[in-house]
């Protein structure tokens, strides 16, 4: 099974980070792109090779060769990766709370 781009997920790194409405763009002639919400803004890239796409995880190399990959958000995974990394550490008592949150504040 391949990734299902849910409503957020987790970009993973040096440091964790959320993204809202993460998206494949296909393209034909030029590389695909992958874009997702950022704090306020849209970040891009250019894909250059596919390293995993699966139910779990959809992991990339960009042009450039830096590598993220992305997994569905869950509660668990906001409270031990993402939230000391977000402004104010705001907590959540569920997943509805901490999507609606993010598609009010990205």
């Amino acid at each position: 099974m391949r990734f299902q781009w849910p409503r957020a997920v987790v970009i993973d790194g040096p440091d964790a980070i959320a993204g809202y409405a993460p998206e494949l763009e296909l393209n034909y002639e030029v590389p695909h792109v992958v874009s997702w919400q950022e704090g306020g803004h849209r970040r891009a890239f250019e894909v250059g090779k596919v390293l995993q796409d699966d139910a779990h995880a959809y992991r990339f190399e960009d042009t450039r060769g830096r590598q993220y990959t992305l997994r569905p958000m869950t509660l668990e995974l906001y409270e031990s990766h993402v939230r000391r990394h977000t402004l104010g550490r705001p907590a959540f008592g569920s997943m509805g709370a901490l999507l609606e949150a993010m598609e009010r504040e990205w």
